[in-house]
């Protein structure tokens, strides 16, 4: 059985903190799959695990808006209250809700899963067949915003990206989590943009509780659609709460530095 979790608007730090408890519940054995719908109470930029911070993001005009480093890899990209974050946790192998084959044929059917759930609410989507070659330039990788690079089996609508994602996979585990930019691409002066002629607005519409209610419950069946099984609606323990909380708190206090999310307790 999936465990599915939902957070209609959260903090910036609990996000990144839900998913890093996320993964290491399923490296350390308690469930093979967790899945998770989220949005944002508040912009934020996250940027990659192997990036250079001051590269990625220029401080100087940062202002009060908090920056936080991932556990995966890509780019920085800025979060805002118009987009969805979806997230997994999934054992490769000796789980029950695994699916089989390799990494590479998972983040294959993770792409089909997104590509459905974004056909159910009307979105015309299609994949990236090969990576761009300028990915592969170090300075492109450290300066370039997420947004404005394409990477293989990531999702365009109308030739723009829509869902940028990241992966990380310690032994048997695999996490990736993703930006669904459903109602467009938001601009901030810290994450310069590559292509200016592009007039990114600044600001976007929220989406709303009862918006997101839809949403969650096509995502859901988009996964279940894939998983041939069912994903179980999942509250947090009292116990497992405690283990948030204390992620969170280890977040903000280490929120540019590459956490190793295993070692800390």
């Amino acid at each position: 059985m999936v465990r599915y979790f939902t957070d209609f608007a959260a903090d910036p730090y609990y996000n990144m903190a839900f998913d890093e408890w996320m993964f290491e519940r399923v490296l350390d054995g308690h469930g093979s799959f967790y899945l998770r719908l989220y949005g944002w109470a508040r912009p934020a930029i996250t940027f990659g695990f192997n990036q250079v911070y001051e590269r990625a993001v220029d401080c100087s005009r940062l202002g009060n808006l908090p920056v936080i480093r991932r556990v995966t890899g890509g780019r920085a990209l800025l979060h805002d209250s118009s987009e969805l974050t979806y997230s997994l946790a999934v054992k490769l192998v000796g789980g029950n809700a695994a699916p089989a084959g390799s990494p590479r044929e998972l983040s294959v059917r993770i792409t089909d899963m997104l590509m459905n759930f974004l056909s159910s609410l009307g979105i015309e989507c299609d994949y990236v067949r090969q990576s761009s070659a300028q990915n592969a330039r170090r300075e492109f990788f450290h300066k370039a915003p997420c947004f404005e690079s394409l990477a293989r089996h990531e999702i365009v609508s109308h030739q723009r990206k829509i869902i940028a994602s990241a992966q990380r996979r310690v032994y048997d585990t695999l996490f990736q989590h993703g930006s669904i930019k459903i109602g467009g691409l938001a601009a901030h002066p810290a994450i310069p943009l590559r292509f200016p002629e592009r007039q990114y607005p600044t600001e976007l519409e929220p989406i709303s509780e009862q918006t997101f209610g839809h949403m969650e419950h096509q995502f859901a069946l988009a996964f279940e659609r894939w998983l041939n099984g069912r994903t179980q609606p999942s509250d947090v323990a009292e116990c497992e709460r405690r283990d948030v909380l204390r992620r969170l708190q280890y977040v903000r206090k280490n929120c540019l530095a590459r956490r190793d999310i295993f070692k800390q307790k």
